[in-house]
């Protein structure tokens, strides 16, 4: 019996040793993510469709892009961003929504084809792509 006691209590301490190690990790890590939030907000101003976390999901989210064409997309993404886009930030948002895949050409190609193919709904000023007055950009 004395033998199973001391087992007991050795493990006892070993397990409040590793559970008082985890509470000053945990308290580590929650000091990280306190330190890291507000560059997070900073981030989030210069690029507002990144996805850091699933604490703060993009702002285009609830869109739900991938249920839409691309020309759709796009329109969607300009009536939320609220200003001018270029093709190419188009196709970084469609990317970090998971609409479309990056790294090949032909999904830039796919992106500046959506929009040519609507001259009613867009029109490009320079290198920036605007969703057109009278239809803004929605599907009739």
């Amino acid at each position: 019996m004395d033998r199973a006691l001391t087992r007991i209590a050795e493990r006892l301490r070993e397990l409040r040793k590793e559970l008082s190690e985890l509470d000053e990790k945990r308290a580590a890590v929650r000091q990280e993510i306190e330190r890291l939030e507000p560059v997070a907000v900073v981030i989030r101003e210069f690029d507002p469709y990144m996805v850091l976390d699933d604490q703060s999901p993009s702002p285009y989210a609830d869109l739900r892009l991938k249920s839409l064409t691309l020309a759709q997309a796009c329109g969607a993404i300009l009536r939320a961003k609220g200003q001018p886009a270029s093709s190419r930030e188009l196709l970084d948002i469609l990317v970090a929504e998971g609409k479309l895949t990056h790294g090949r050409n032909s999904s830039l190609i796919s992106v500046i084809n959506a929009l040519k193919g609507h001259p009613d709904w867009f029109s490009k000023q320079g290198s920036q792509w605007t969703l057109n007055p009278s239809k803004n950009g929605e599907s009739s």
